[in-house]
């Protein structure tokens, strides 16, 4: 290939490179608004400039050279015609912006093919081939500037690294349109240099990892590349300044597709690339291993349109990053986690996709904020049978200090949908849990939780909402649990709640099931045809207030609403603050010994101090202790005329024009 040709291949924005390498070689990194600061600002390639053609070295047919060549500030072009000697190491030596050109090279043993050690050094077409095992192919020394690589081919088995640098601290980097595989060790060994650039390789099928890029000092960089079936990982990079990995694959190594170590300040980048099957290869029950990506230690990192799919660990491993953002990404078919996020300060997940893991579809522990908005969805995740509902959830969240969970969809998964535990702060609006082989939400262990605007939870196999050990919670509009397999809420041992909008129907057990809360208030809420109690409520000996108001609780199987047991006397308040509707076997049951203090008890009767045992205007208390003293005061036909008389006189029937919801 003439240099002019080649050249022309490598700079041409629309050109398709030749051979295994498909689509174009250069890609216009989408501008998203996010992304973090710096990691576009590489430095730019030097270019090819005419230089004379060196002197005295004639390369031919059957030339073999006694001496090691030496390209200094000229032009070696081969002509595709073999640089091959006896005794030589390295064969030839690229200094002070030589160019070598078009040229395969024999490597004899224990060899190296090309040594960039001193200013630039640019490679066109270049080759490695041995008969033994030799060193490798390039090798980048310390006094090294800027080393451009292109169409480097290294592929002979017999060599131990494509390219290797070795403290080459003032050193950038380019390596484009190369293919490097099947080395005895690393593809690409990088040490201690300044930049790393590489746009459009095949770095696949060696020994150890494809690329092992190690204390580059500003940015690494890669594009529109293959890093598939390396006997360790893809892609390893430790301690740089910026990473930006986009338009790559990682695929089928033997441990991580792509690992990112880096310092606290740095940051991260990697876009439309695809991580699967990784991790075969690594042993013992350890996932560290295991997983398409894995990133520790950033201050920043986004993702954007990454797939990591069938990997052996997690899909996507982060692990004590500063800020997170992740958009338009899968993680599926991973025999861990689909997405594993630890100590990371502030996480934000958007329109992410998290299907068929073994275990959780997202895992959040010991976080900072969690965001997850934006049409997000977990599904048909907890493959693992053998361990507990909370880790086979779609999505898990403990020990993080402020959680808003939006917009997002749980479903068909093996636990949970939604497992939340010890969370200061959680707030859920127009979020969906169905389908789940336990609880559609399980939150426990907060001190303030928010349910709100249109979220609910249908058809699982045990609870709508369970809330346990809850300081405060507020659940209101349009939220709703309904055919769950057992309670649509159960809410134990919380401080203070209230229910506004709140809907719970035809679910097997009661509708709303609340045990040892301090307050209670509910407004314009219904529950209906559940197949035991509307609303259940047991306490122990605590302060306890009941304040409901345009309330329905009709054609459940048992009660409409029951109070039982526990309570001191004088130590309950019950007011329905205007009307409360109850059609079932006894519209309020009230088994404990206490004071009740009621208004309104239902949509006929008004102004009664007390509790009332009347039959016909729709309240029931079954008689324990001193209830059955407690009678009617005032209370009203349906026509509205008062009567200073027990309402049982009356015969007034309160649900004769009161039709119940139906729902389908």
């Amino acid at each position: 290939m003439k240099l002019s040709t080649a050249i022309a291949l490598l700079t041409a924005a629309t050109t398709t490179i030749p051979g295994v390498f498909g689509g174009y070689y250069d890609y216009e990194i989408p501008a998203y608004p996010d992304v973090a600061e710096n990691t576009m600002a590489w430095p730019a390639k030097p270019e090819f400039v005419p230089l004379n053609a060196c002197k005295g070295i004639h390369v031919g047919l059957d030339t073999k050279f006694d001496y090691t060549i030496e390209v200094d500030h000229c032009l070696l072009d081969c002509k595709g015609y073999a640089l091959r000697g006896q005794g030589l190491d390295p064969v030839v030596y690229v200094r002070n912006g030589g160019q070598l050109v078009n040229c395969p090279i024999n490597v004899e043993q224990d060899s190296t093919g090309v040594v960039c050690d001193k200013g630039d050094c640019f490679l066109l077409d270049v080759s490695c081939h041995g008969e033994k095992n030799f060193d490798e192919c390039v090798l980048i020394k310390n006094r090294a500037r800027n080393v451009v690589m292109l169409l480097l081919e290294a592929i002979d088995p017999n060599g131990a690294y494509g390219v290797r640098a070795l403290q080459a601290c003032d050193a950038n980097i380019w390596l484009e349109g190369s293919n490097i595989q099947n080395q005895r060790k690393d593809g690409v060994s990088i040490t201690k240099i300044k930049n790393l650039i590489m746009n459009h390789n095949e770095i696949s099928y060696n020994g150890l990892n494809g690329v092992d890029a190690r204390n580059v000092a500003n940015y690494v960089v890669a594009l529109a590349s293959y890093f598939n079936d390396n006997g360790d990982k893809g892609f390893d990079t430790k301690r740089t300044k910026a990473f930006l990995f986009a338009f790559n694959e990682a695929n089928r190594n033997q441990k991580n597709g792509l690992q990112v170590l880096t310092t606290s300040g740095a940051n991260v980048g990697i876009f439309h690339s695809h991580f699967d099957n990784n991790g075969f290869g690594a042993a013992g029950d350890d996932k560290s291993n295991k997983n398409g990506l894995s990133i520790e230690g950033p201050n920043k990192v986004e993702i954007v349109d990454v797939y990591a799919q069938y990997n052996h660990g997690d899909g996507f491993n982060m692990n004590n990053v500063h800020y997170l953002m992740v958009r338009n990404s899968y993680a599926a078919y991973n025999k861990a986690d689909g997405f594993d996020l630890r100590r990371i300060t502030n996480a934000k997940i958007y329109k992410v996709d998290a299907y068929q893991n073994y275990l959780t579809g997202l895992r959040s522990f010991a976080n900072g904020e969690l965001y997850v908005e934006d049409s997000s969805a977990f599904h048909e995740n907890g493959l693992d049978t053998g361990v507990a509902s909370k880790d086979r959830s779609g999505l898990f969240v403990v020990k993080t200090k402020k959680a808003f969970i939006s917009e997002t969809s749980s479903y068909k998964n093996g636990g949970y949908g939604y497992f939340v535990y010890d969370v200061p702060e959680l707030y859920i609006e127009y979020t969906k849990a169905y389908e789940n082989y336990d609880n559609g939400f399980d939150i426990e262990t907060s001190a303030e939780v928010e349910i709100l605007n249109d979220t609910t939870s249908v058809n699982n196999q045990g609870n709508g909402f369970t809330l346990t050990d809850i300081a405060r919670l507020y659940i209101s509009e349009h939220v709703q649990a309904s055919y769950n397999e057992n309670r649509g809420f159960d809410i134990q041992d919380v401080g203070h709640v209230e229910i506004r909008a709140t809907d719970s129907f035809k679910n097997k057990a009661d509708g709303f099931y609340l045990s040892a809360v301090q307050y209670i208030s509910a407004e314009g809420s219904v529950s209906a045809h559940n197949g035991k109690d509307g609303i259940f409520i047991e306490n122990g000996k605590v302060p306890t207030e009941v304040v409901y108001d345009d309330v329905v609780a009709c054609e459940n199987g048992d009660d409409g609403m029951v109070f039982q047991g526990g309570f001191d006397d004088e130590s309950f308040w019950f007011t329905p603050k205007y009307d409360v509707f109850s059609c079932d076997n006894h519209d309020l049951d009230l088994q404990f010994d206490g004071i009740v203090d009621v208004s309104f008890v239902s949509s006929d009767s008004v102004a009664s101090e007390k509790a009332t045992y009347t039959a016909s205007d729709g309240v029931h208390a079954n008689e324990y202790g001193g209830i059955n003293d407690i009678t009617a005061d005032t209370c009203a036909d349906k026509n509205g005329d008062e009567h200073v008389q027990p309402c049982k006189d009356l015969n007034i029937a309160p649900c004769a024009y009161f039709v119940c919801p139906s729902f389908k």
